[in-house]
Parts: C-alpha cells; structure tokens; sequence
C-alpha cells in the first residue's frame, strides 16, 4: 500500500539540505569502525571471502578450499540470545502504582508481539555479534485512514550499514544524538511508485545532463538510474516542546526534498533509532568496536590454508613413480601404466641383470608428505580459534572429555561469561526501547476511559479498563490506571524465556514426583501444565479437579478463572457438609457412650444404697438383739427408719446422675446446631 505523505507546502531553504547532506558524509568519514565491520561480514559469511584476494591468485590451480568454523561459534552465541531475552520491566516512582505498573509491562509485552519485535531484536543480535553493530528502531504506524488508530512498530533495520548517526554522540544508546539517517538505495521508478512523478529526481534528463546537486545521493548504479533515499531524524531546536525540549523531526528525502516529514510523538527519550553495540573500547582517544568474529579471523585464515595443504598432499600420493630396470616391463607395458587404476591380482615383470647380478622387482618410490605436521598444525589453529572466540567444544554440545553434565555446563557456563558483554549491551539496548515506550504509551493509549490488551508472560492476553476505576476480580480491591498520574521507570530482567523456565520446571517437578510418587496428589496439575506434550492441557484440568476433591482447599481458586473457581467452591462446600455430617453422627455416638455410662452410674449408686442400708438394716437388729430388745414392732419401727435412709441416699444419686445426663444433653444439642450452620456453604459470587 502506497504511504501517506505529509509532504510540506513549501521546502525548506537550501541551507536545510546543504546542512544534511554535509552531516550524511561527515558521519561516513568519522566512522572508522564501519570497513573493518563490512570486512567481519564478508569474513563470516564463508567461502572465497575468507581468503585474501592475493593468495588466491598465487595459488592457481592449486587447492582453495574452506572449512568455516566461525558459524556455529556466531550461532551459538546468537541462539542463546534467543532463550535468554532480556525482558522488559515497569516500577512505579512518584505517585505511580503497583498495578498501574503491571498495566505498562503487559501493554509493552503485547506490542512486542503484535509487530513481531522478536525480528528486530534477533536481527540486531546477529549483526552485534557478527561485525559489533545492529540496529532497529521504533516507528508509529496508523491502520488505514484513521489517525487516531495508530499503532507501535519496533521494526528491524537489516542493513546495519545503512544507519549513519551524529559522532558527537556520548552516551551507548545514542539518546544524546542530534541526528539519525537511515538510508536505503532504490530505483527511479520506484521513487516514482512511493513518491509521486513530480518530485525533483523524476525530472526527465536530470542525471544526464551534468547538473546533478547531490552526486553521493541520485545518480548511482551502472545506469545512473538509482536514487538514495535517507529517512532523516533531527533534533529542531528552533521548535521546542511544552517541557522546553527540542522536537525530534522525522523526513524522507533524496537529499534535496523532503518527500515525507512527520514529528515524533516522544521527543524526551531522543531519536527512536536504537544502537546494539559489541565490544567497544577507546584505543588512541577513538573509540574502536569490535566483533566476536575480529580476532578469529587470522586462525580461521590458517585452517582453511592446512585443510588445502592436506586436500592437496592427499591428491599427489597415487603420482607417485615406479623405478624398474631397463627391459623389466616390456611387453606388458599397459599393465603397468595402469597400475593406479585397475586392480589386478598379479603384475608380471623380466628379471634383468646387471653386471652379473639379478636386481629386484621394480618398486614404488614412497615419499611419505608431511600431513601429520599439517594436522598438527591444523589443530593448533582450530584451537586458537576457540581462545579467540571464548567458546569451547563442551559449550558447543561436543566435549569428549567432559562427559559429565556437570562439567559441560561448567563449560558452557565459562563460554557465557567470556561473552558476555553482548547479551549485557543488549539490555542496555532494551533498556532504552522500554523508556521510549513508556512514553508512547500514555500518549497513544490517551486520557479517555476504554479497554486496551495487555499480555502475560505466559501469553494469555485479556482486556484492561483504563482512566477510570474498577474492580479487581482476584482481590476485589477497585483499582484505577490513570495514566496521565504518577511516575514510573524502566529495568530490564534478563535470563530463560518463558518456554525454557516452564520446560526447566516440568524436568524440575518430573525429578520430584520420580523421588515422591505420592506428591502427585499435591503438583502434579502443575506437572501437566507444564509440559508441552500433546493433551497436556486436558490432563492438567483432569488433575486438577482430582485433587480439588481429594484435598479440598489446597488450590487456591483465586489462581483459576472464575467457573473455575465457583466450581471449586461448591466442591469445597460439599466436602465440609460431609465432614459435617461425620461430625455429627460421632457426637451421637458420644453422647450414647455417655448416657450408658451415666445409667450404669445410676445402677451401682442404686446397688450401693441398696448394700448400705442392708447393712444398717442387719447392724440395728444385732444390736437390738444383743441388749435383749426382741420387740417385734420395735425392730419393724427400725427397719421402716433404716430404709427411710438408703432410700433418701439412692434418690439423691438418681438426681446426681439425672443433672449429669441434662448437661450432656445440652451440650450435644449446641454442638449438633454449630456442625448443621457450618454445613451450610456461602453465597458465591457469580
């Protein structure tokens, strides 16, 4: 789709282009880094262009041949980039939120996935570590006709040579910059295609007739038929933000018009084209950057030279000669010519004599060709190699001594570190895309109430309010993002990706459950969770509910969605009214004990009533007989007394024991009603 111009009614002056082309080639001049990085790509990229140009020559028809062993080191530090992204993180400052801050780092996440940002940051990585310099930058972007639906583009530079920045620059990231270009070279029709045909380099004649006033920008290739094209960014200090910064303008030209020109909407973190620098250091007061591949250059130079040196003592081994004596193959002369190529059981020969004496079998003149000194030699530079590359044999997965899973990751270990100021220079280099998206976004995202996307890091993306407040599902706290309050900063966390800590975790946990099978009833939903294996996620929700009713409030339901965690509830509920119910009928089982145990107080307090007063009752006649008292009703008078006194003790027992069974029984009734009210589950909040 053609872009959409904001061409200016009238160009600026003549000064405006004389100013930007003279920048554009004193940034190519000071930049004594850009040959040496142009020579660390073509070095890297194999073949004849690890081989001088001169030794080619003097070699002619004598073997050429390379065996590049910088790839795999260049991809090995490059694909460990890729499982250890540094990440973006948001902390609130002055009158900022915890949550608020939760909002910018899902926000970012989600921008970062929509316009494939993992792209630009790989291409960056490669070209760091490959020649010392990668680039990309933020652009914003609009869907269709509406400007007010705009979007964040981190978008990859491919050509790291086409960025030519301000060498005044201090700081690593270049914010301190004062101008940007990034160029491109494209055909005249296409110039037409984007640009219109009534721009200055669509003039019919223009490169023919000698009037060209921008040589280095129209008029290049064999047919004079291409056109440089710079997006130029620049600092107007002419025109100054509210907060009395200069504004960051952004133009397209060809070197003597502007053919686009828009105003970047984050003026305070600088110019939105970012640097990732490799090794950099200051050497004779100018700063010199240096790649992983600079060092190793001369080394892999020796190896492809051993490995041709070999191919080619190998290949004049069967030219060696036969010495016989004169007359010894004749006749048979074909055989012997042949000898190299056909196998035969048996070479005749004469036997000759000379002076007298039989001389032997023609033999073979051996030279044996110094290849073990060339393999020693070989070796001796693939291992300056590695010295000179920081990565060894066991942080390439081929360590034949270090079998040991503990010394290889000793080794890969060392190989990080050895390297690792490029992964540490690429935070550096996230670092300040976070800053400029914090900017961004509450400019973009703006002041009015809605709803905007956020992401997890685990991927799963939900809708948020903004500018007005709302209730927080999980905690149910009201919660505001007002984004045009409060202060925040930006850190960056670097280590495993999401995917390596779920698969380290699920190795971590599968380790666990081999030790303890019986955990699985306490992890092993996580088990699955983690696992990247087909119907893993079926299995993860099966194992859950099992353990939600095999151990009931032991997930906590605020880490589910809500039908999840209502069902957990009522799975909750109906656990607690069966132990309820166990509750109750083990409380009615105590009081029977009870009550039994009460009545058969009741009977020995009756038994001993009973023996007391037939022993009174048999103690008063022995007396009454033994002072000769034989009186009939005296004696009944007695007895009638006797057991008017058990009788009073077994009813005070009886009442005892009858107190005792009316406390048991009110105690049973408030337990009975405290187990029925807890039965009863809660109302649960739709």
């Amino acid at each position: 789709m053609k872009p959409r111009l904001n061409r200016p009614a009238e160009q600026p002056g003549a000064e405006f282009f004389t100013t930007l082309r003279e920048r554009f080639l004193f940034g190519l001049q000071v930049d004594t880094n850009r040959a040496p990085a142009q020579e660390d790509v073509r070095f890297a990229s194999g073949g004849r262009n690890q081989w001088d140009q001169a030794v080619v020559r003097a070699r002619k028809k004598r073997p050429i041949l390379t065996e590049n062993r910088l790839g795999p080191s260049i991809a090995q530090i490059v694909n460990d980039g890729r499982q250890n992204k540094p990440s973006i993180l948001c902390t609130p400052m002055d009158q900022g939120t915890e949550e608020t801050a939760e909002y910018y780092q899902g926000r970012i996440r989600q921008i970062e996935y929509e316009c494939d940002a993992d792209v630009a940051y790989d291409t960056a990585r490669k070209a760091q570590i490959t020649c010392g310099r990668g680039f990309y930058r933020v652009l914003m972007r609009q869907r269709g006709d509406d400007d007010q639906n705009q979007y964040v583009d981190i978008s990859p530079i491919e050509n790291q040579f086409s960025v030519v920045w301000d060498p005044s620059a201090k700081r690593y990231d270049l914010q301190d910059a004062d101008w940007i270009f990034v160029v491109q070279v494209i055909s005249k029709d296409r110039h037409e295609r984007d640009y219109g045909k009534d721009t200055v380099a669509s003039i019919s004649g223009f490169f023919l007739e000698g009037d060209n006033p921008a040589p280095g920008w129209m008029g290049l290739g064999s047919d004079s038929q291409m056109v440089q094209v710079a997006d130029y960014y620049y600092r107007d200090y002419d025109d100054l933000t509210e907060e009395g910064s200069p504004k960051v303008k952004i133009c397209a030209t060809n070197g003597v018009e502007v053919l686009d020109e828009t105003e970047w909407i984050a003026p305070e973190t600088g110019i939105p084209v970012l640097p990732q620098w490799g090794e950099r250091m200051i050497v004779d007061d100018e700063m010199v950057i240096g790649s992983l591949v600079r060092d190793a250059k001369d080394p892999q130079r020796l190896v492809n030279l051993y490995v041709s040196n070999i191919a080619e003592e190998i290949g004049r081994m069967p030219k060696q000669p036969y010495m016989a004596a004169e007359g010894q193959i004749a006749g048979r002369e074909s055989e012997w010519e042949t000898i190299n190529d056909v196998q035969r059981a048996v070479i005749q020969y004469k036997p000759q004599a000379i002076n007298g004496t039989v001389v032997g079998p023609p033999q073979r003149q051996v030279a044996e060709p110094p290849i073990q000194a060339l393999v020693a030699g070989y070796l001796q530079a693939i291992d300056a190699i590695k010295a000179a590359m920081g990565i060894f044999d066991a942080s390439l997965g081929a360590g034949p001594g270090d079998t040991a899973g503990v010394a290889i990751a000793q080794r890969r270990t060392e190989s990080d570190i050895a390297n690792f100021h490029y992964s540490d220079n690429e935070a550096r280099t996230r670092k300040r895309l976070g800053r400029i998206l914090l900017e961004i976004l509450p400019l973009m995202d703006g002041d009015q109430p809605g709803e905007k996307p956020v992401r997890d890091e685990a991927g799963k993306v939900k809708l948020v309010r903004i500018n007005e407040p709302f209730p927080d599902k999980k905690t149910g706290k009201m919660v505001h993002h007002k984004l045009d309050v409060g202060r925040y900063q930006i850190a960056v966390s670097t280590g495993p990706s999401y995917t390596s800590q779920r698969e380290q975790e699920n190795e971590r946990i599968g380790e666990t459950l081999k030790a303890s099978p019986e955990l699985i009833w306490v992890i092993g939903d996580i088990y699955f969770e983690t696992s990247d294996g087909p119907g893993a996620k079926p299995m993860a929700e099966r194992m859950k509910k099992a353990i939600q009713m095999k151990s009931p409030g032991l997930i906590d339901p605020d880490a589910t969605d809500p039908g999840q965690a209502l069902q957990a509830v009522r799975h909750a509920a109906q656990g607690l009214q069966q132990q309820n119910q166990l509750l109750i009928q083990e409380v009615h089982r105590q009081a029977q004990v009870i009550e039994a145990k009460v009545v058969e107080a009741d009977a020995q307090f009756k038994k001993a009533a009973l023996d007391s007063w037939t022993k009174l009752k048999v103690a008063e006649i022995n007396n009454l007989l033994k002072q000769g008292i034989a009186d009939a009703d005296r004696v009944a008078s007695t007895e009638e007394r006797l057991f008017g006194a058990a009788h009073d003790v077994g009813m005070e027992a009886m009442q005892h024991a009858h107190a005792v069974i009316q406390s048991q029984q009110g105690q049973d009734q408030n337990l009975e009603a405290q187990a029925q009210a807890a039965a009863q589950p809660e109302p649960v909040q739709q």
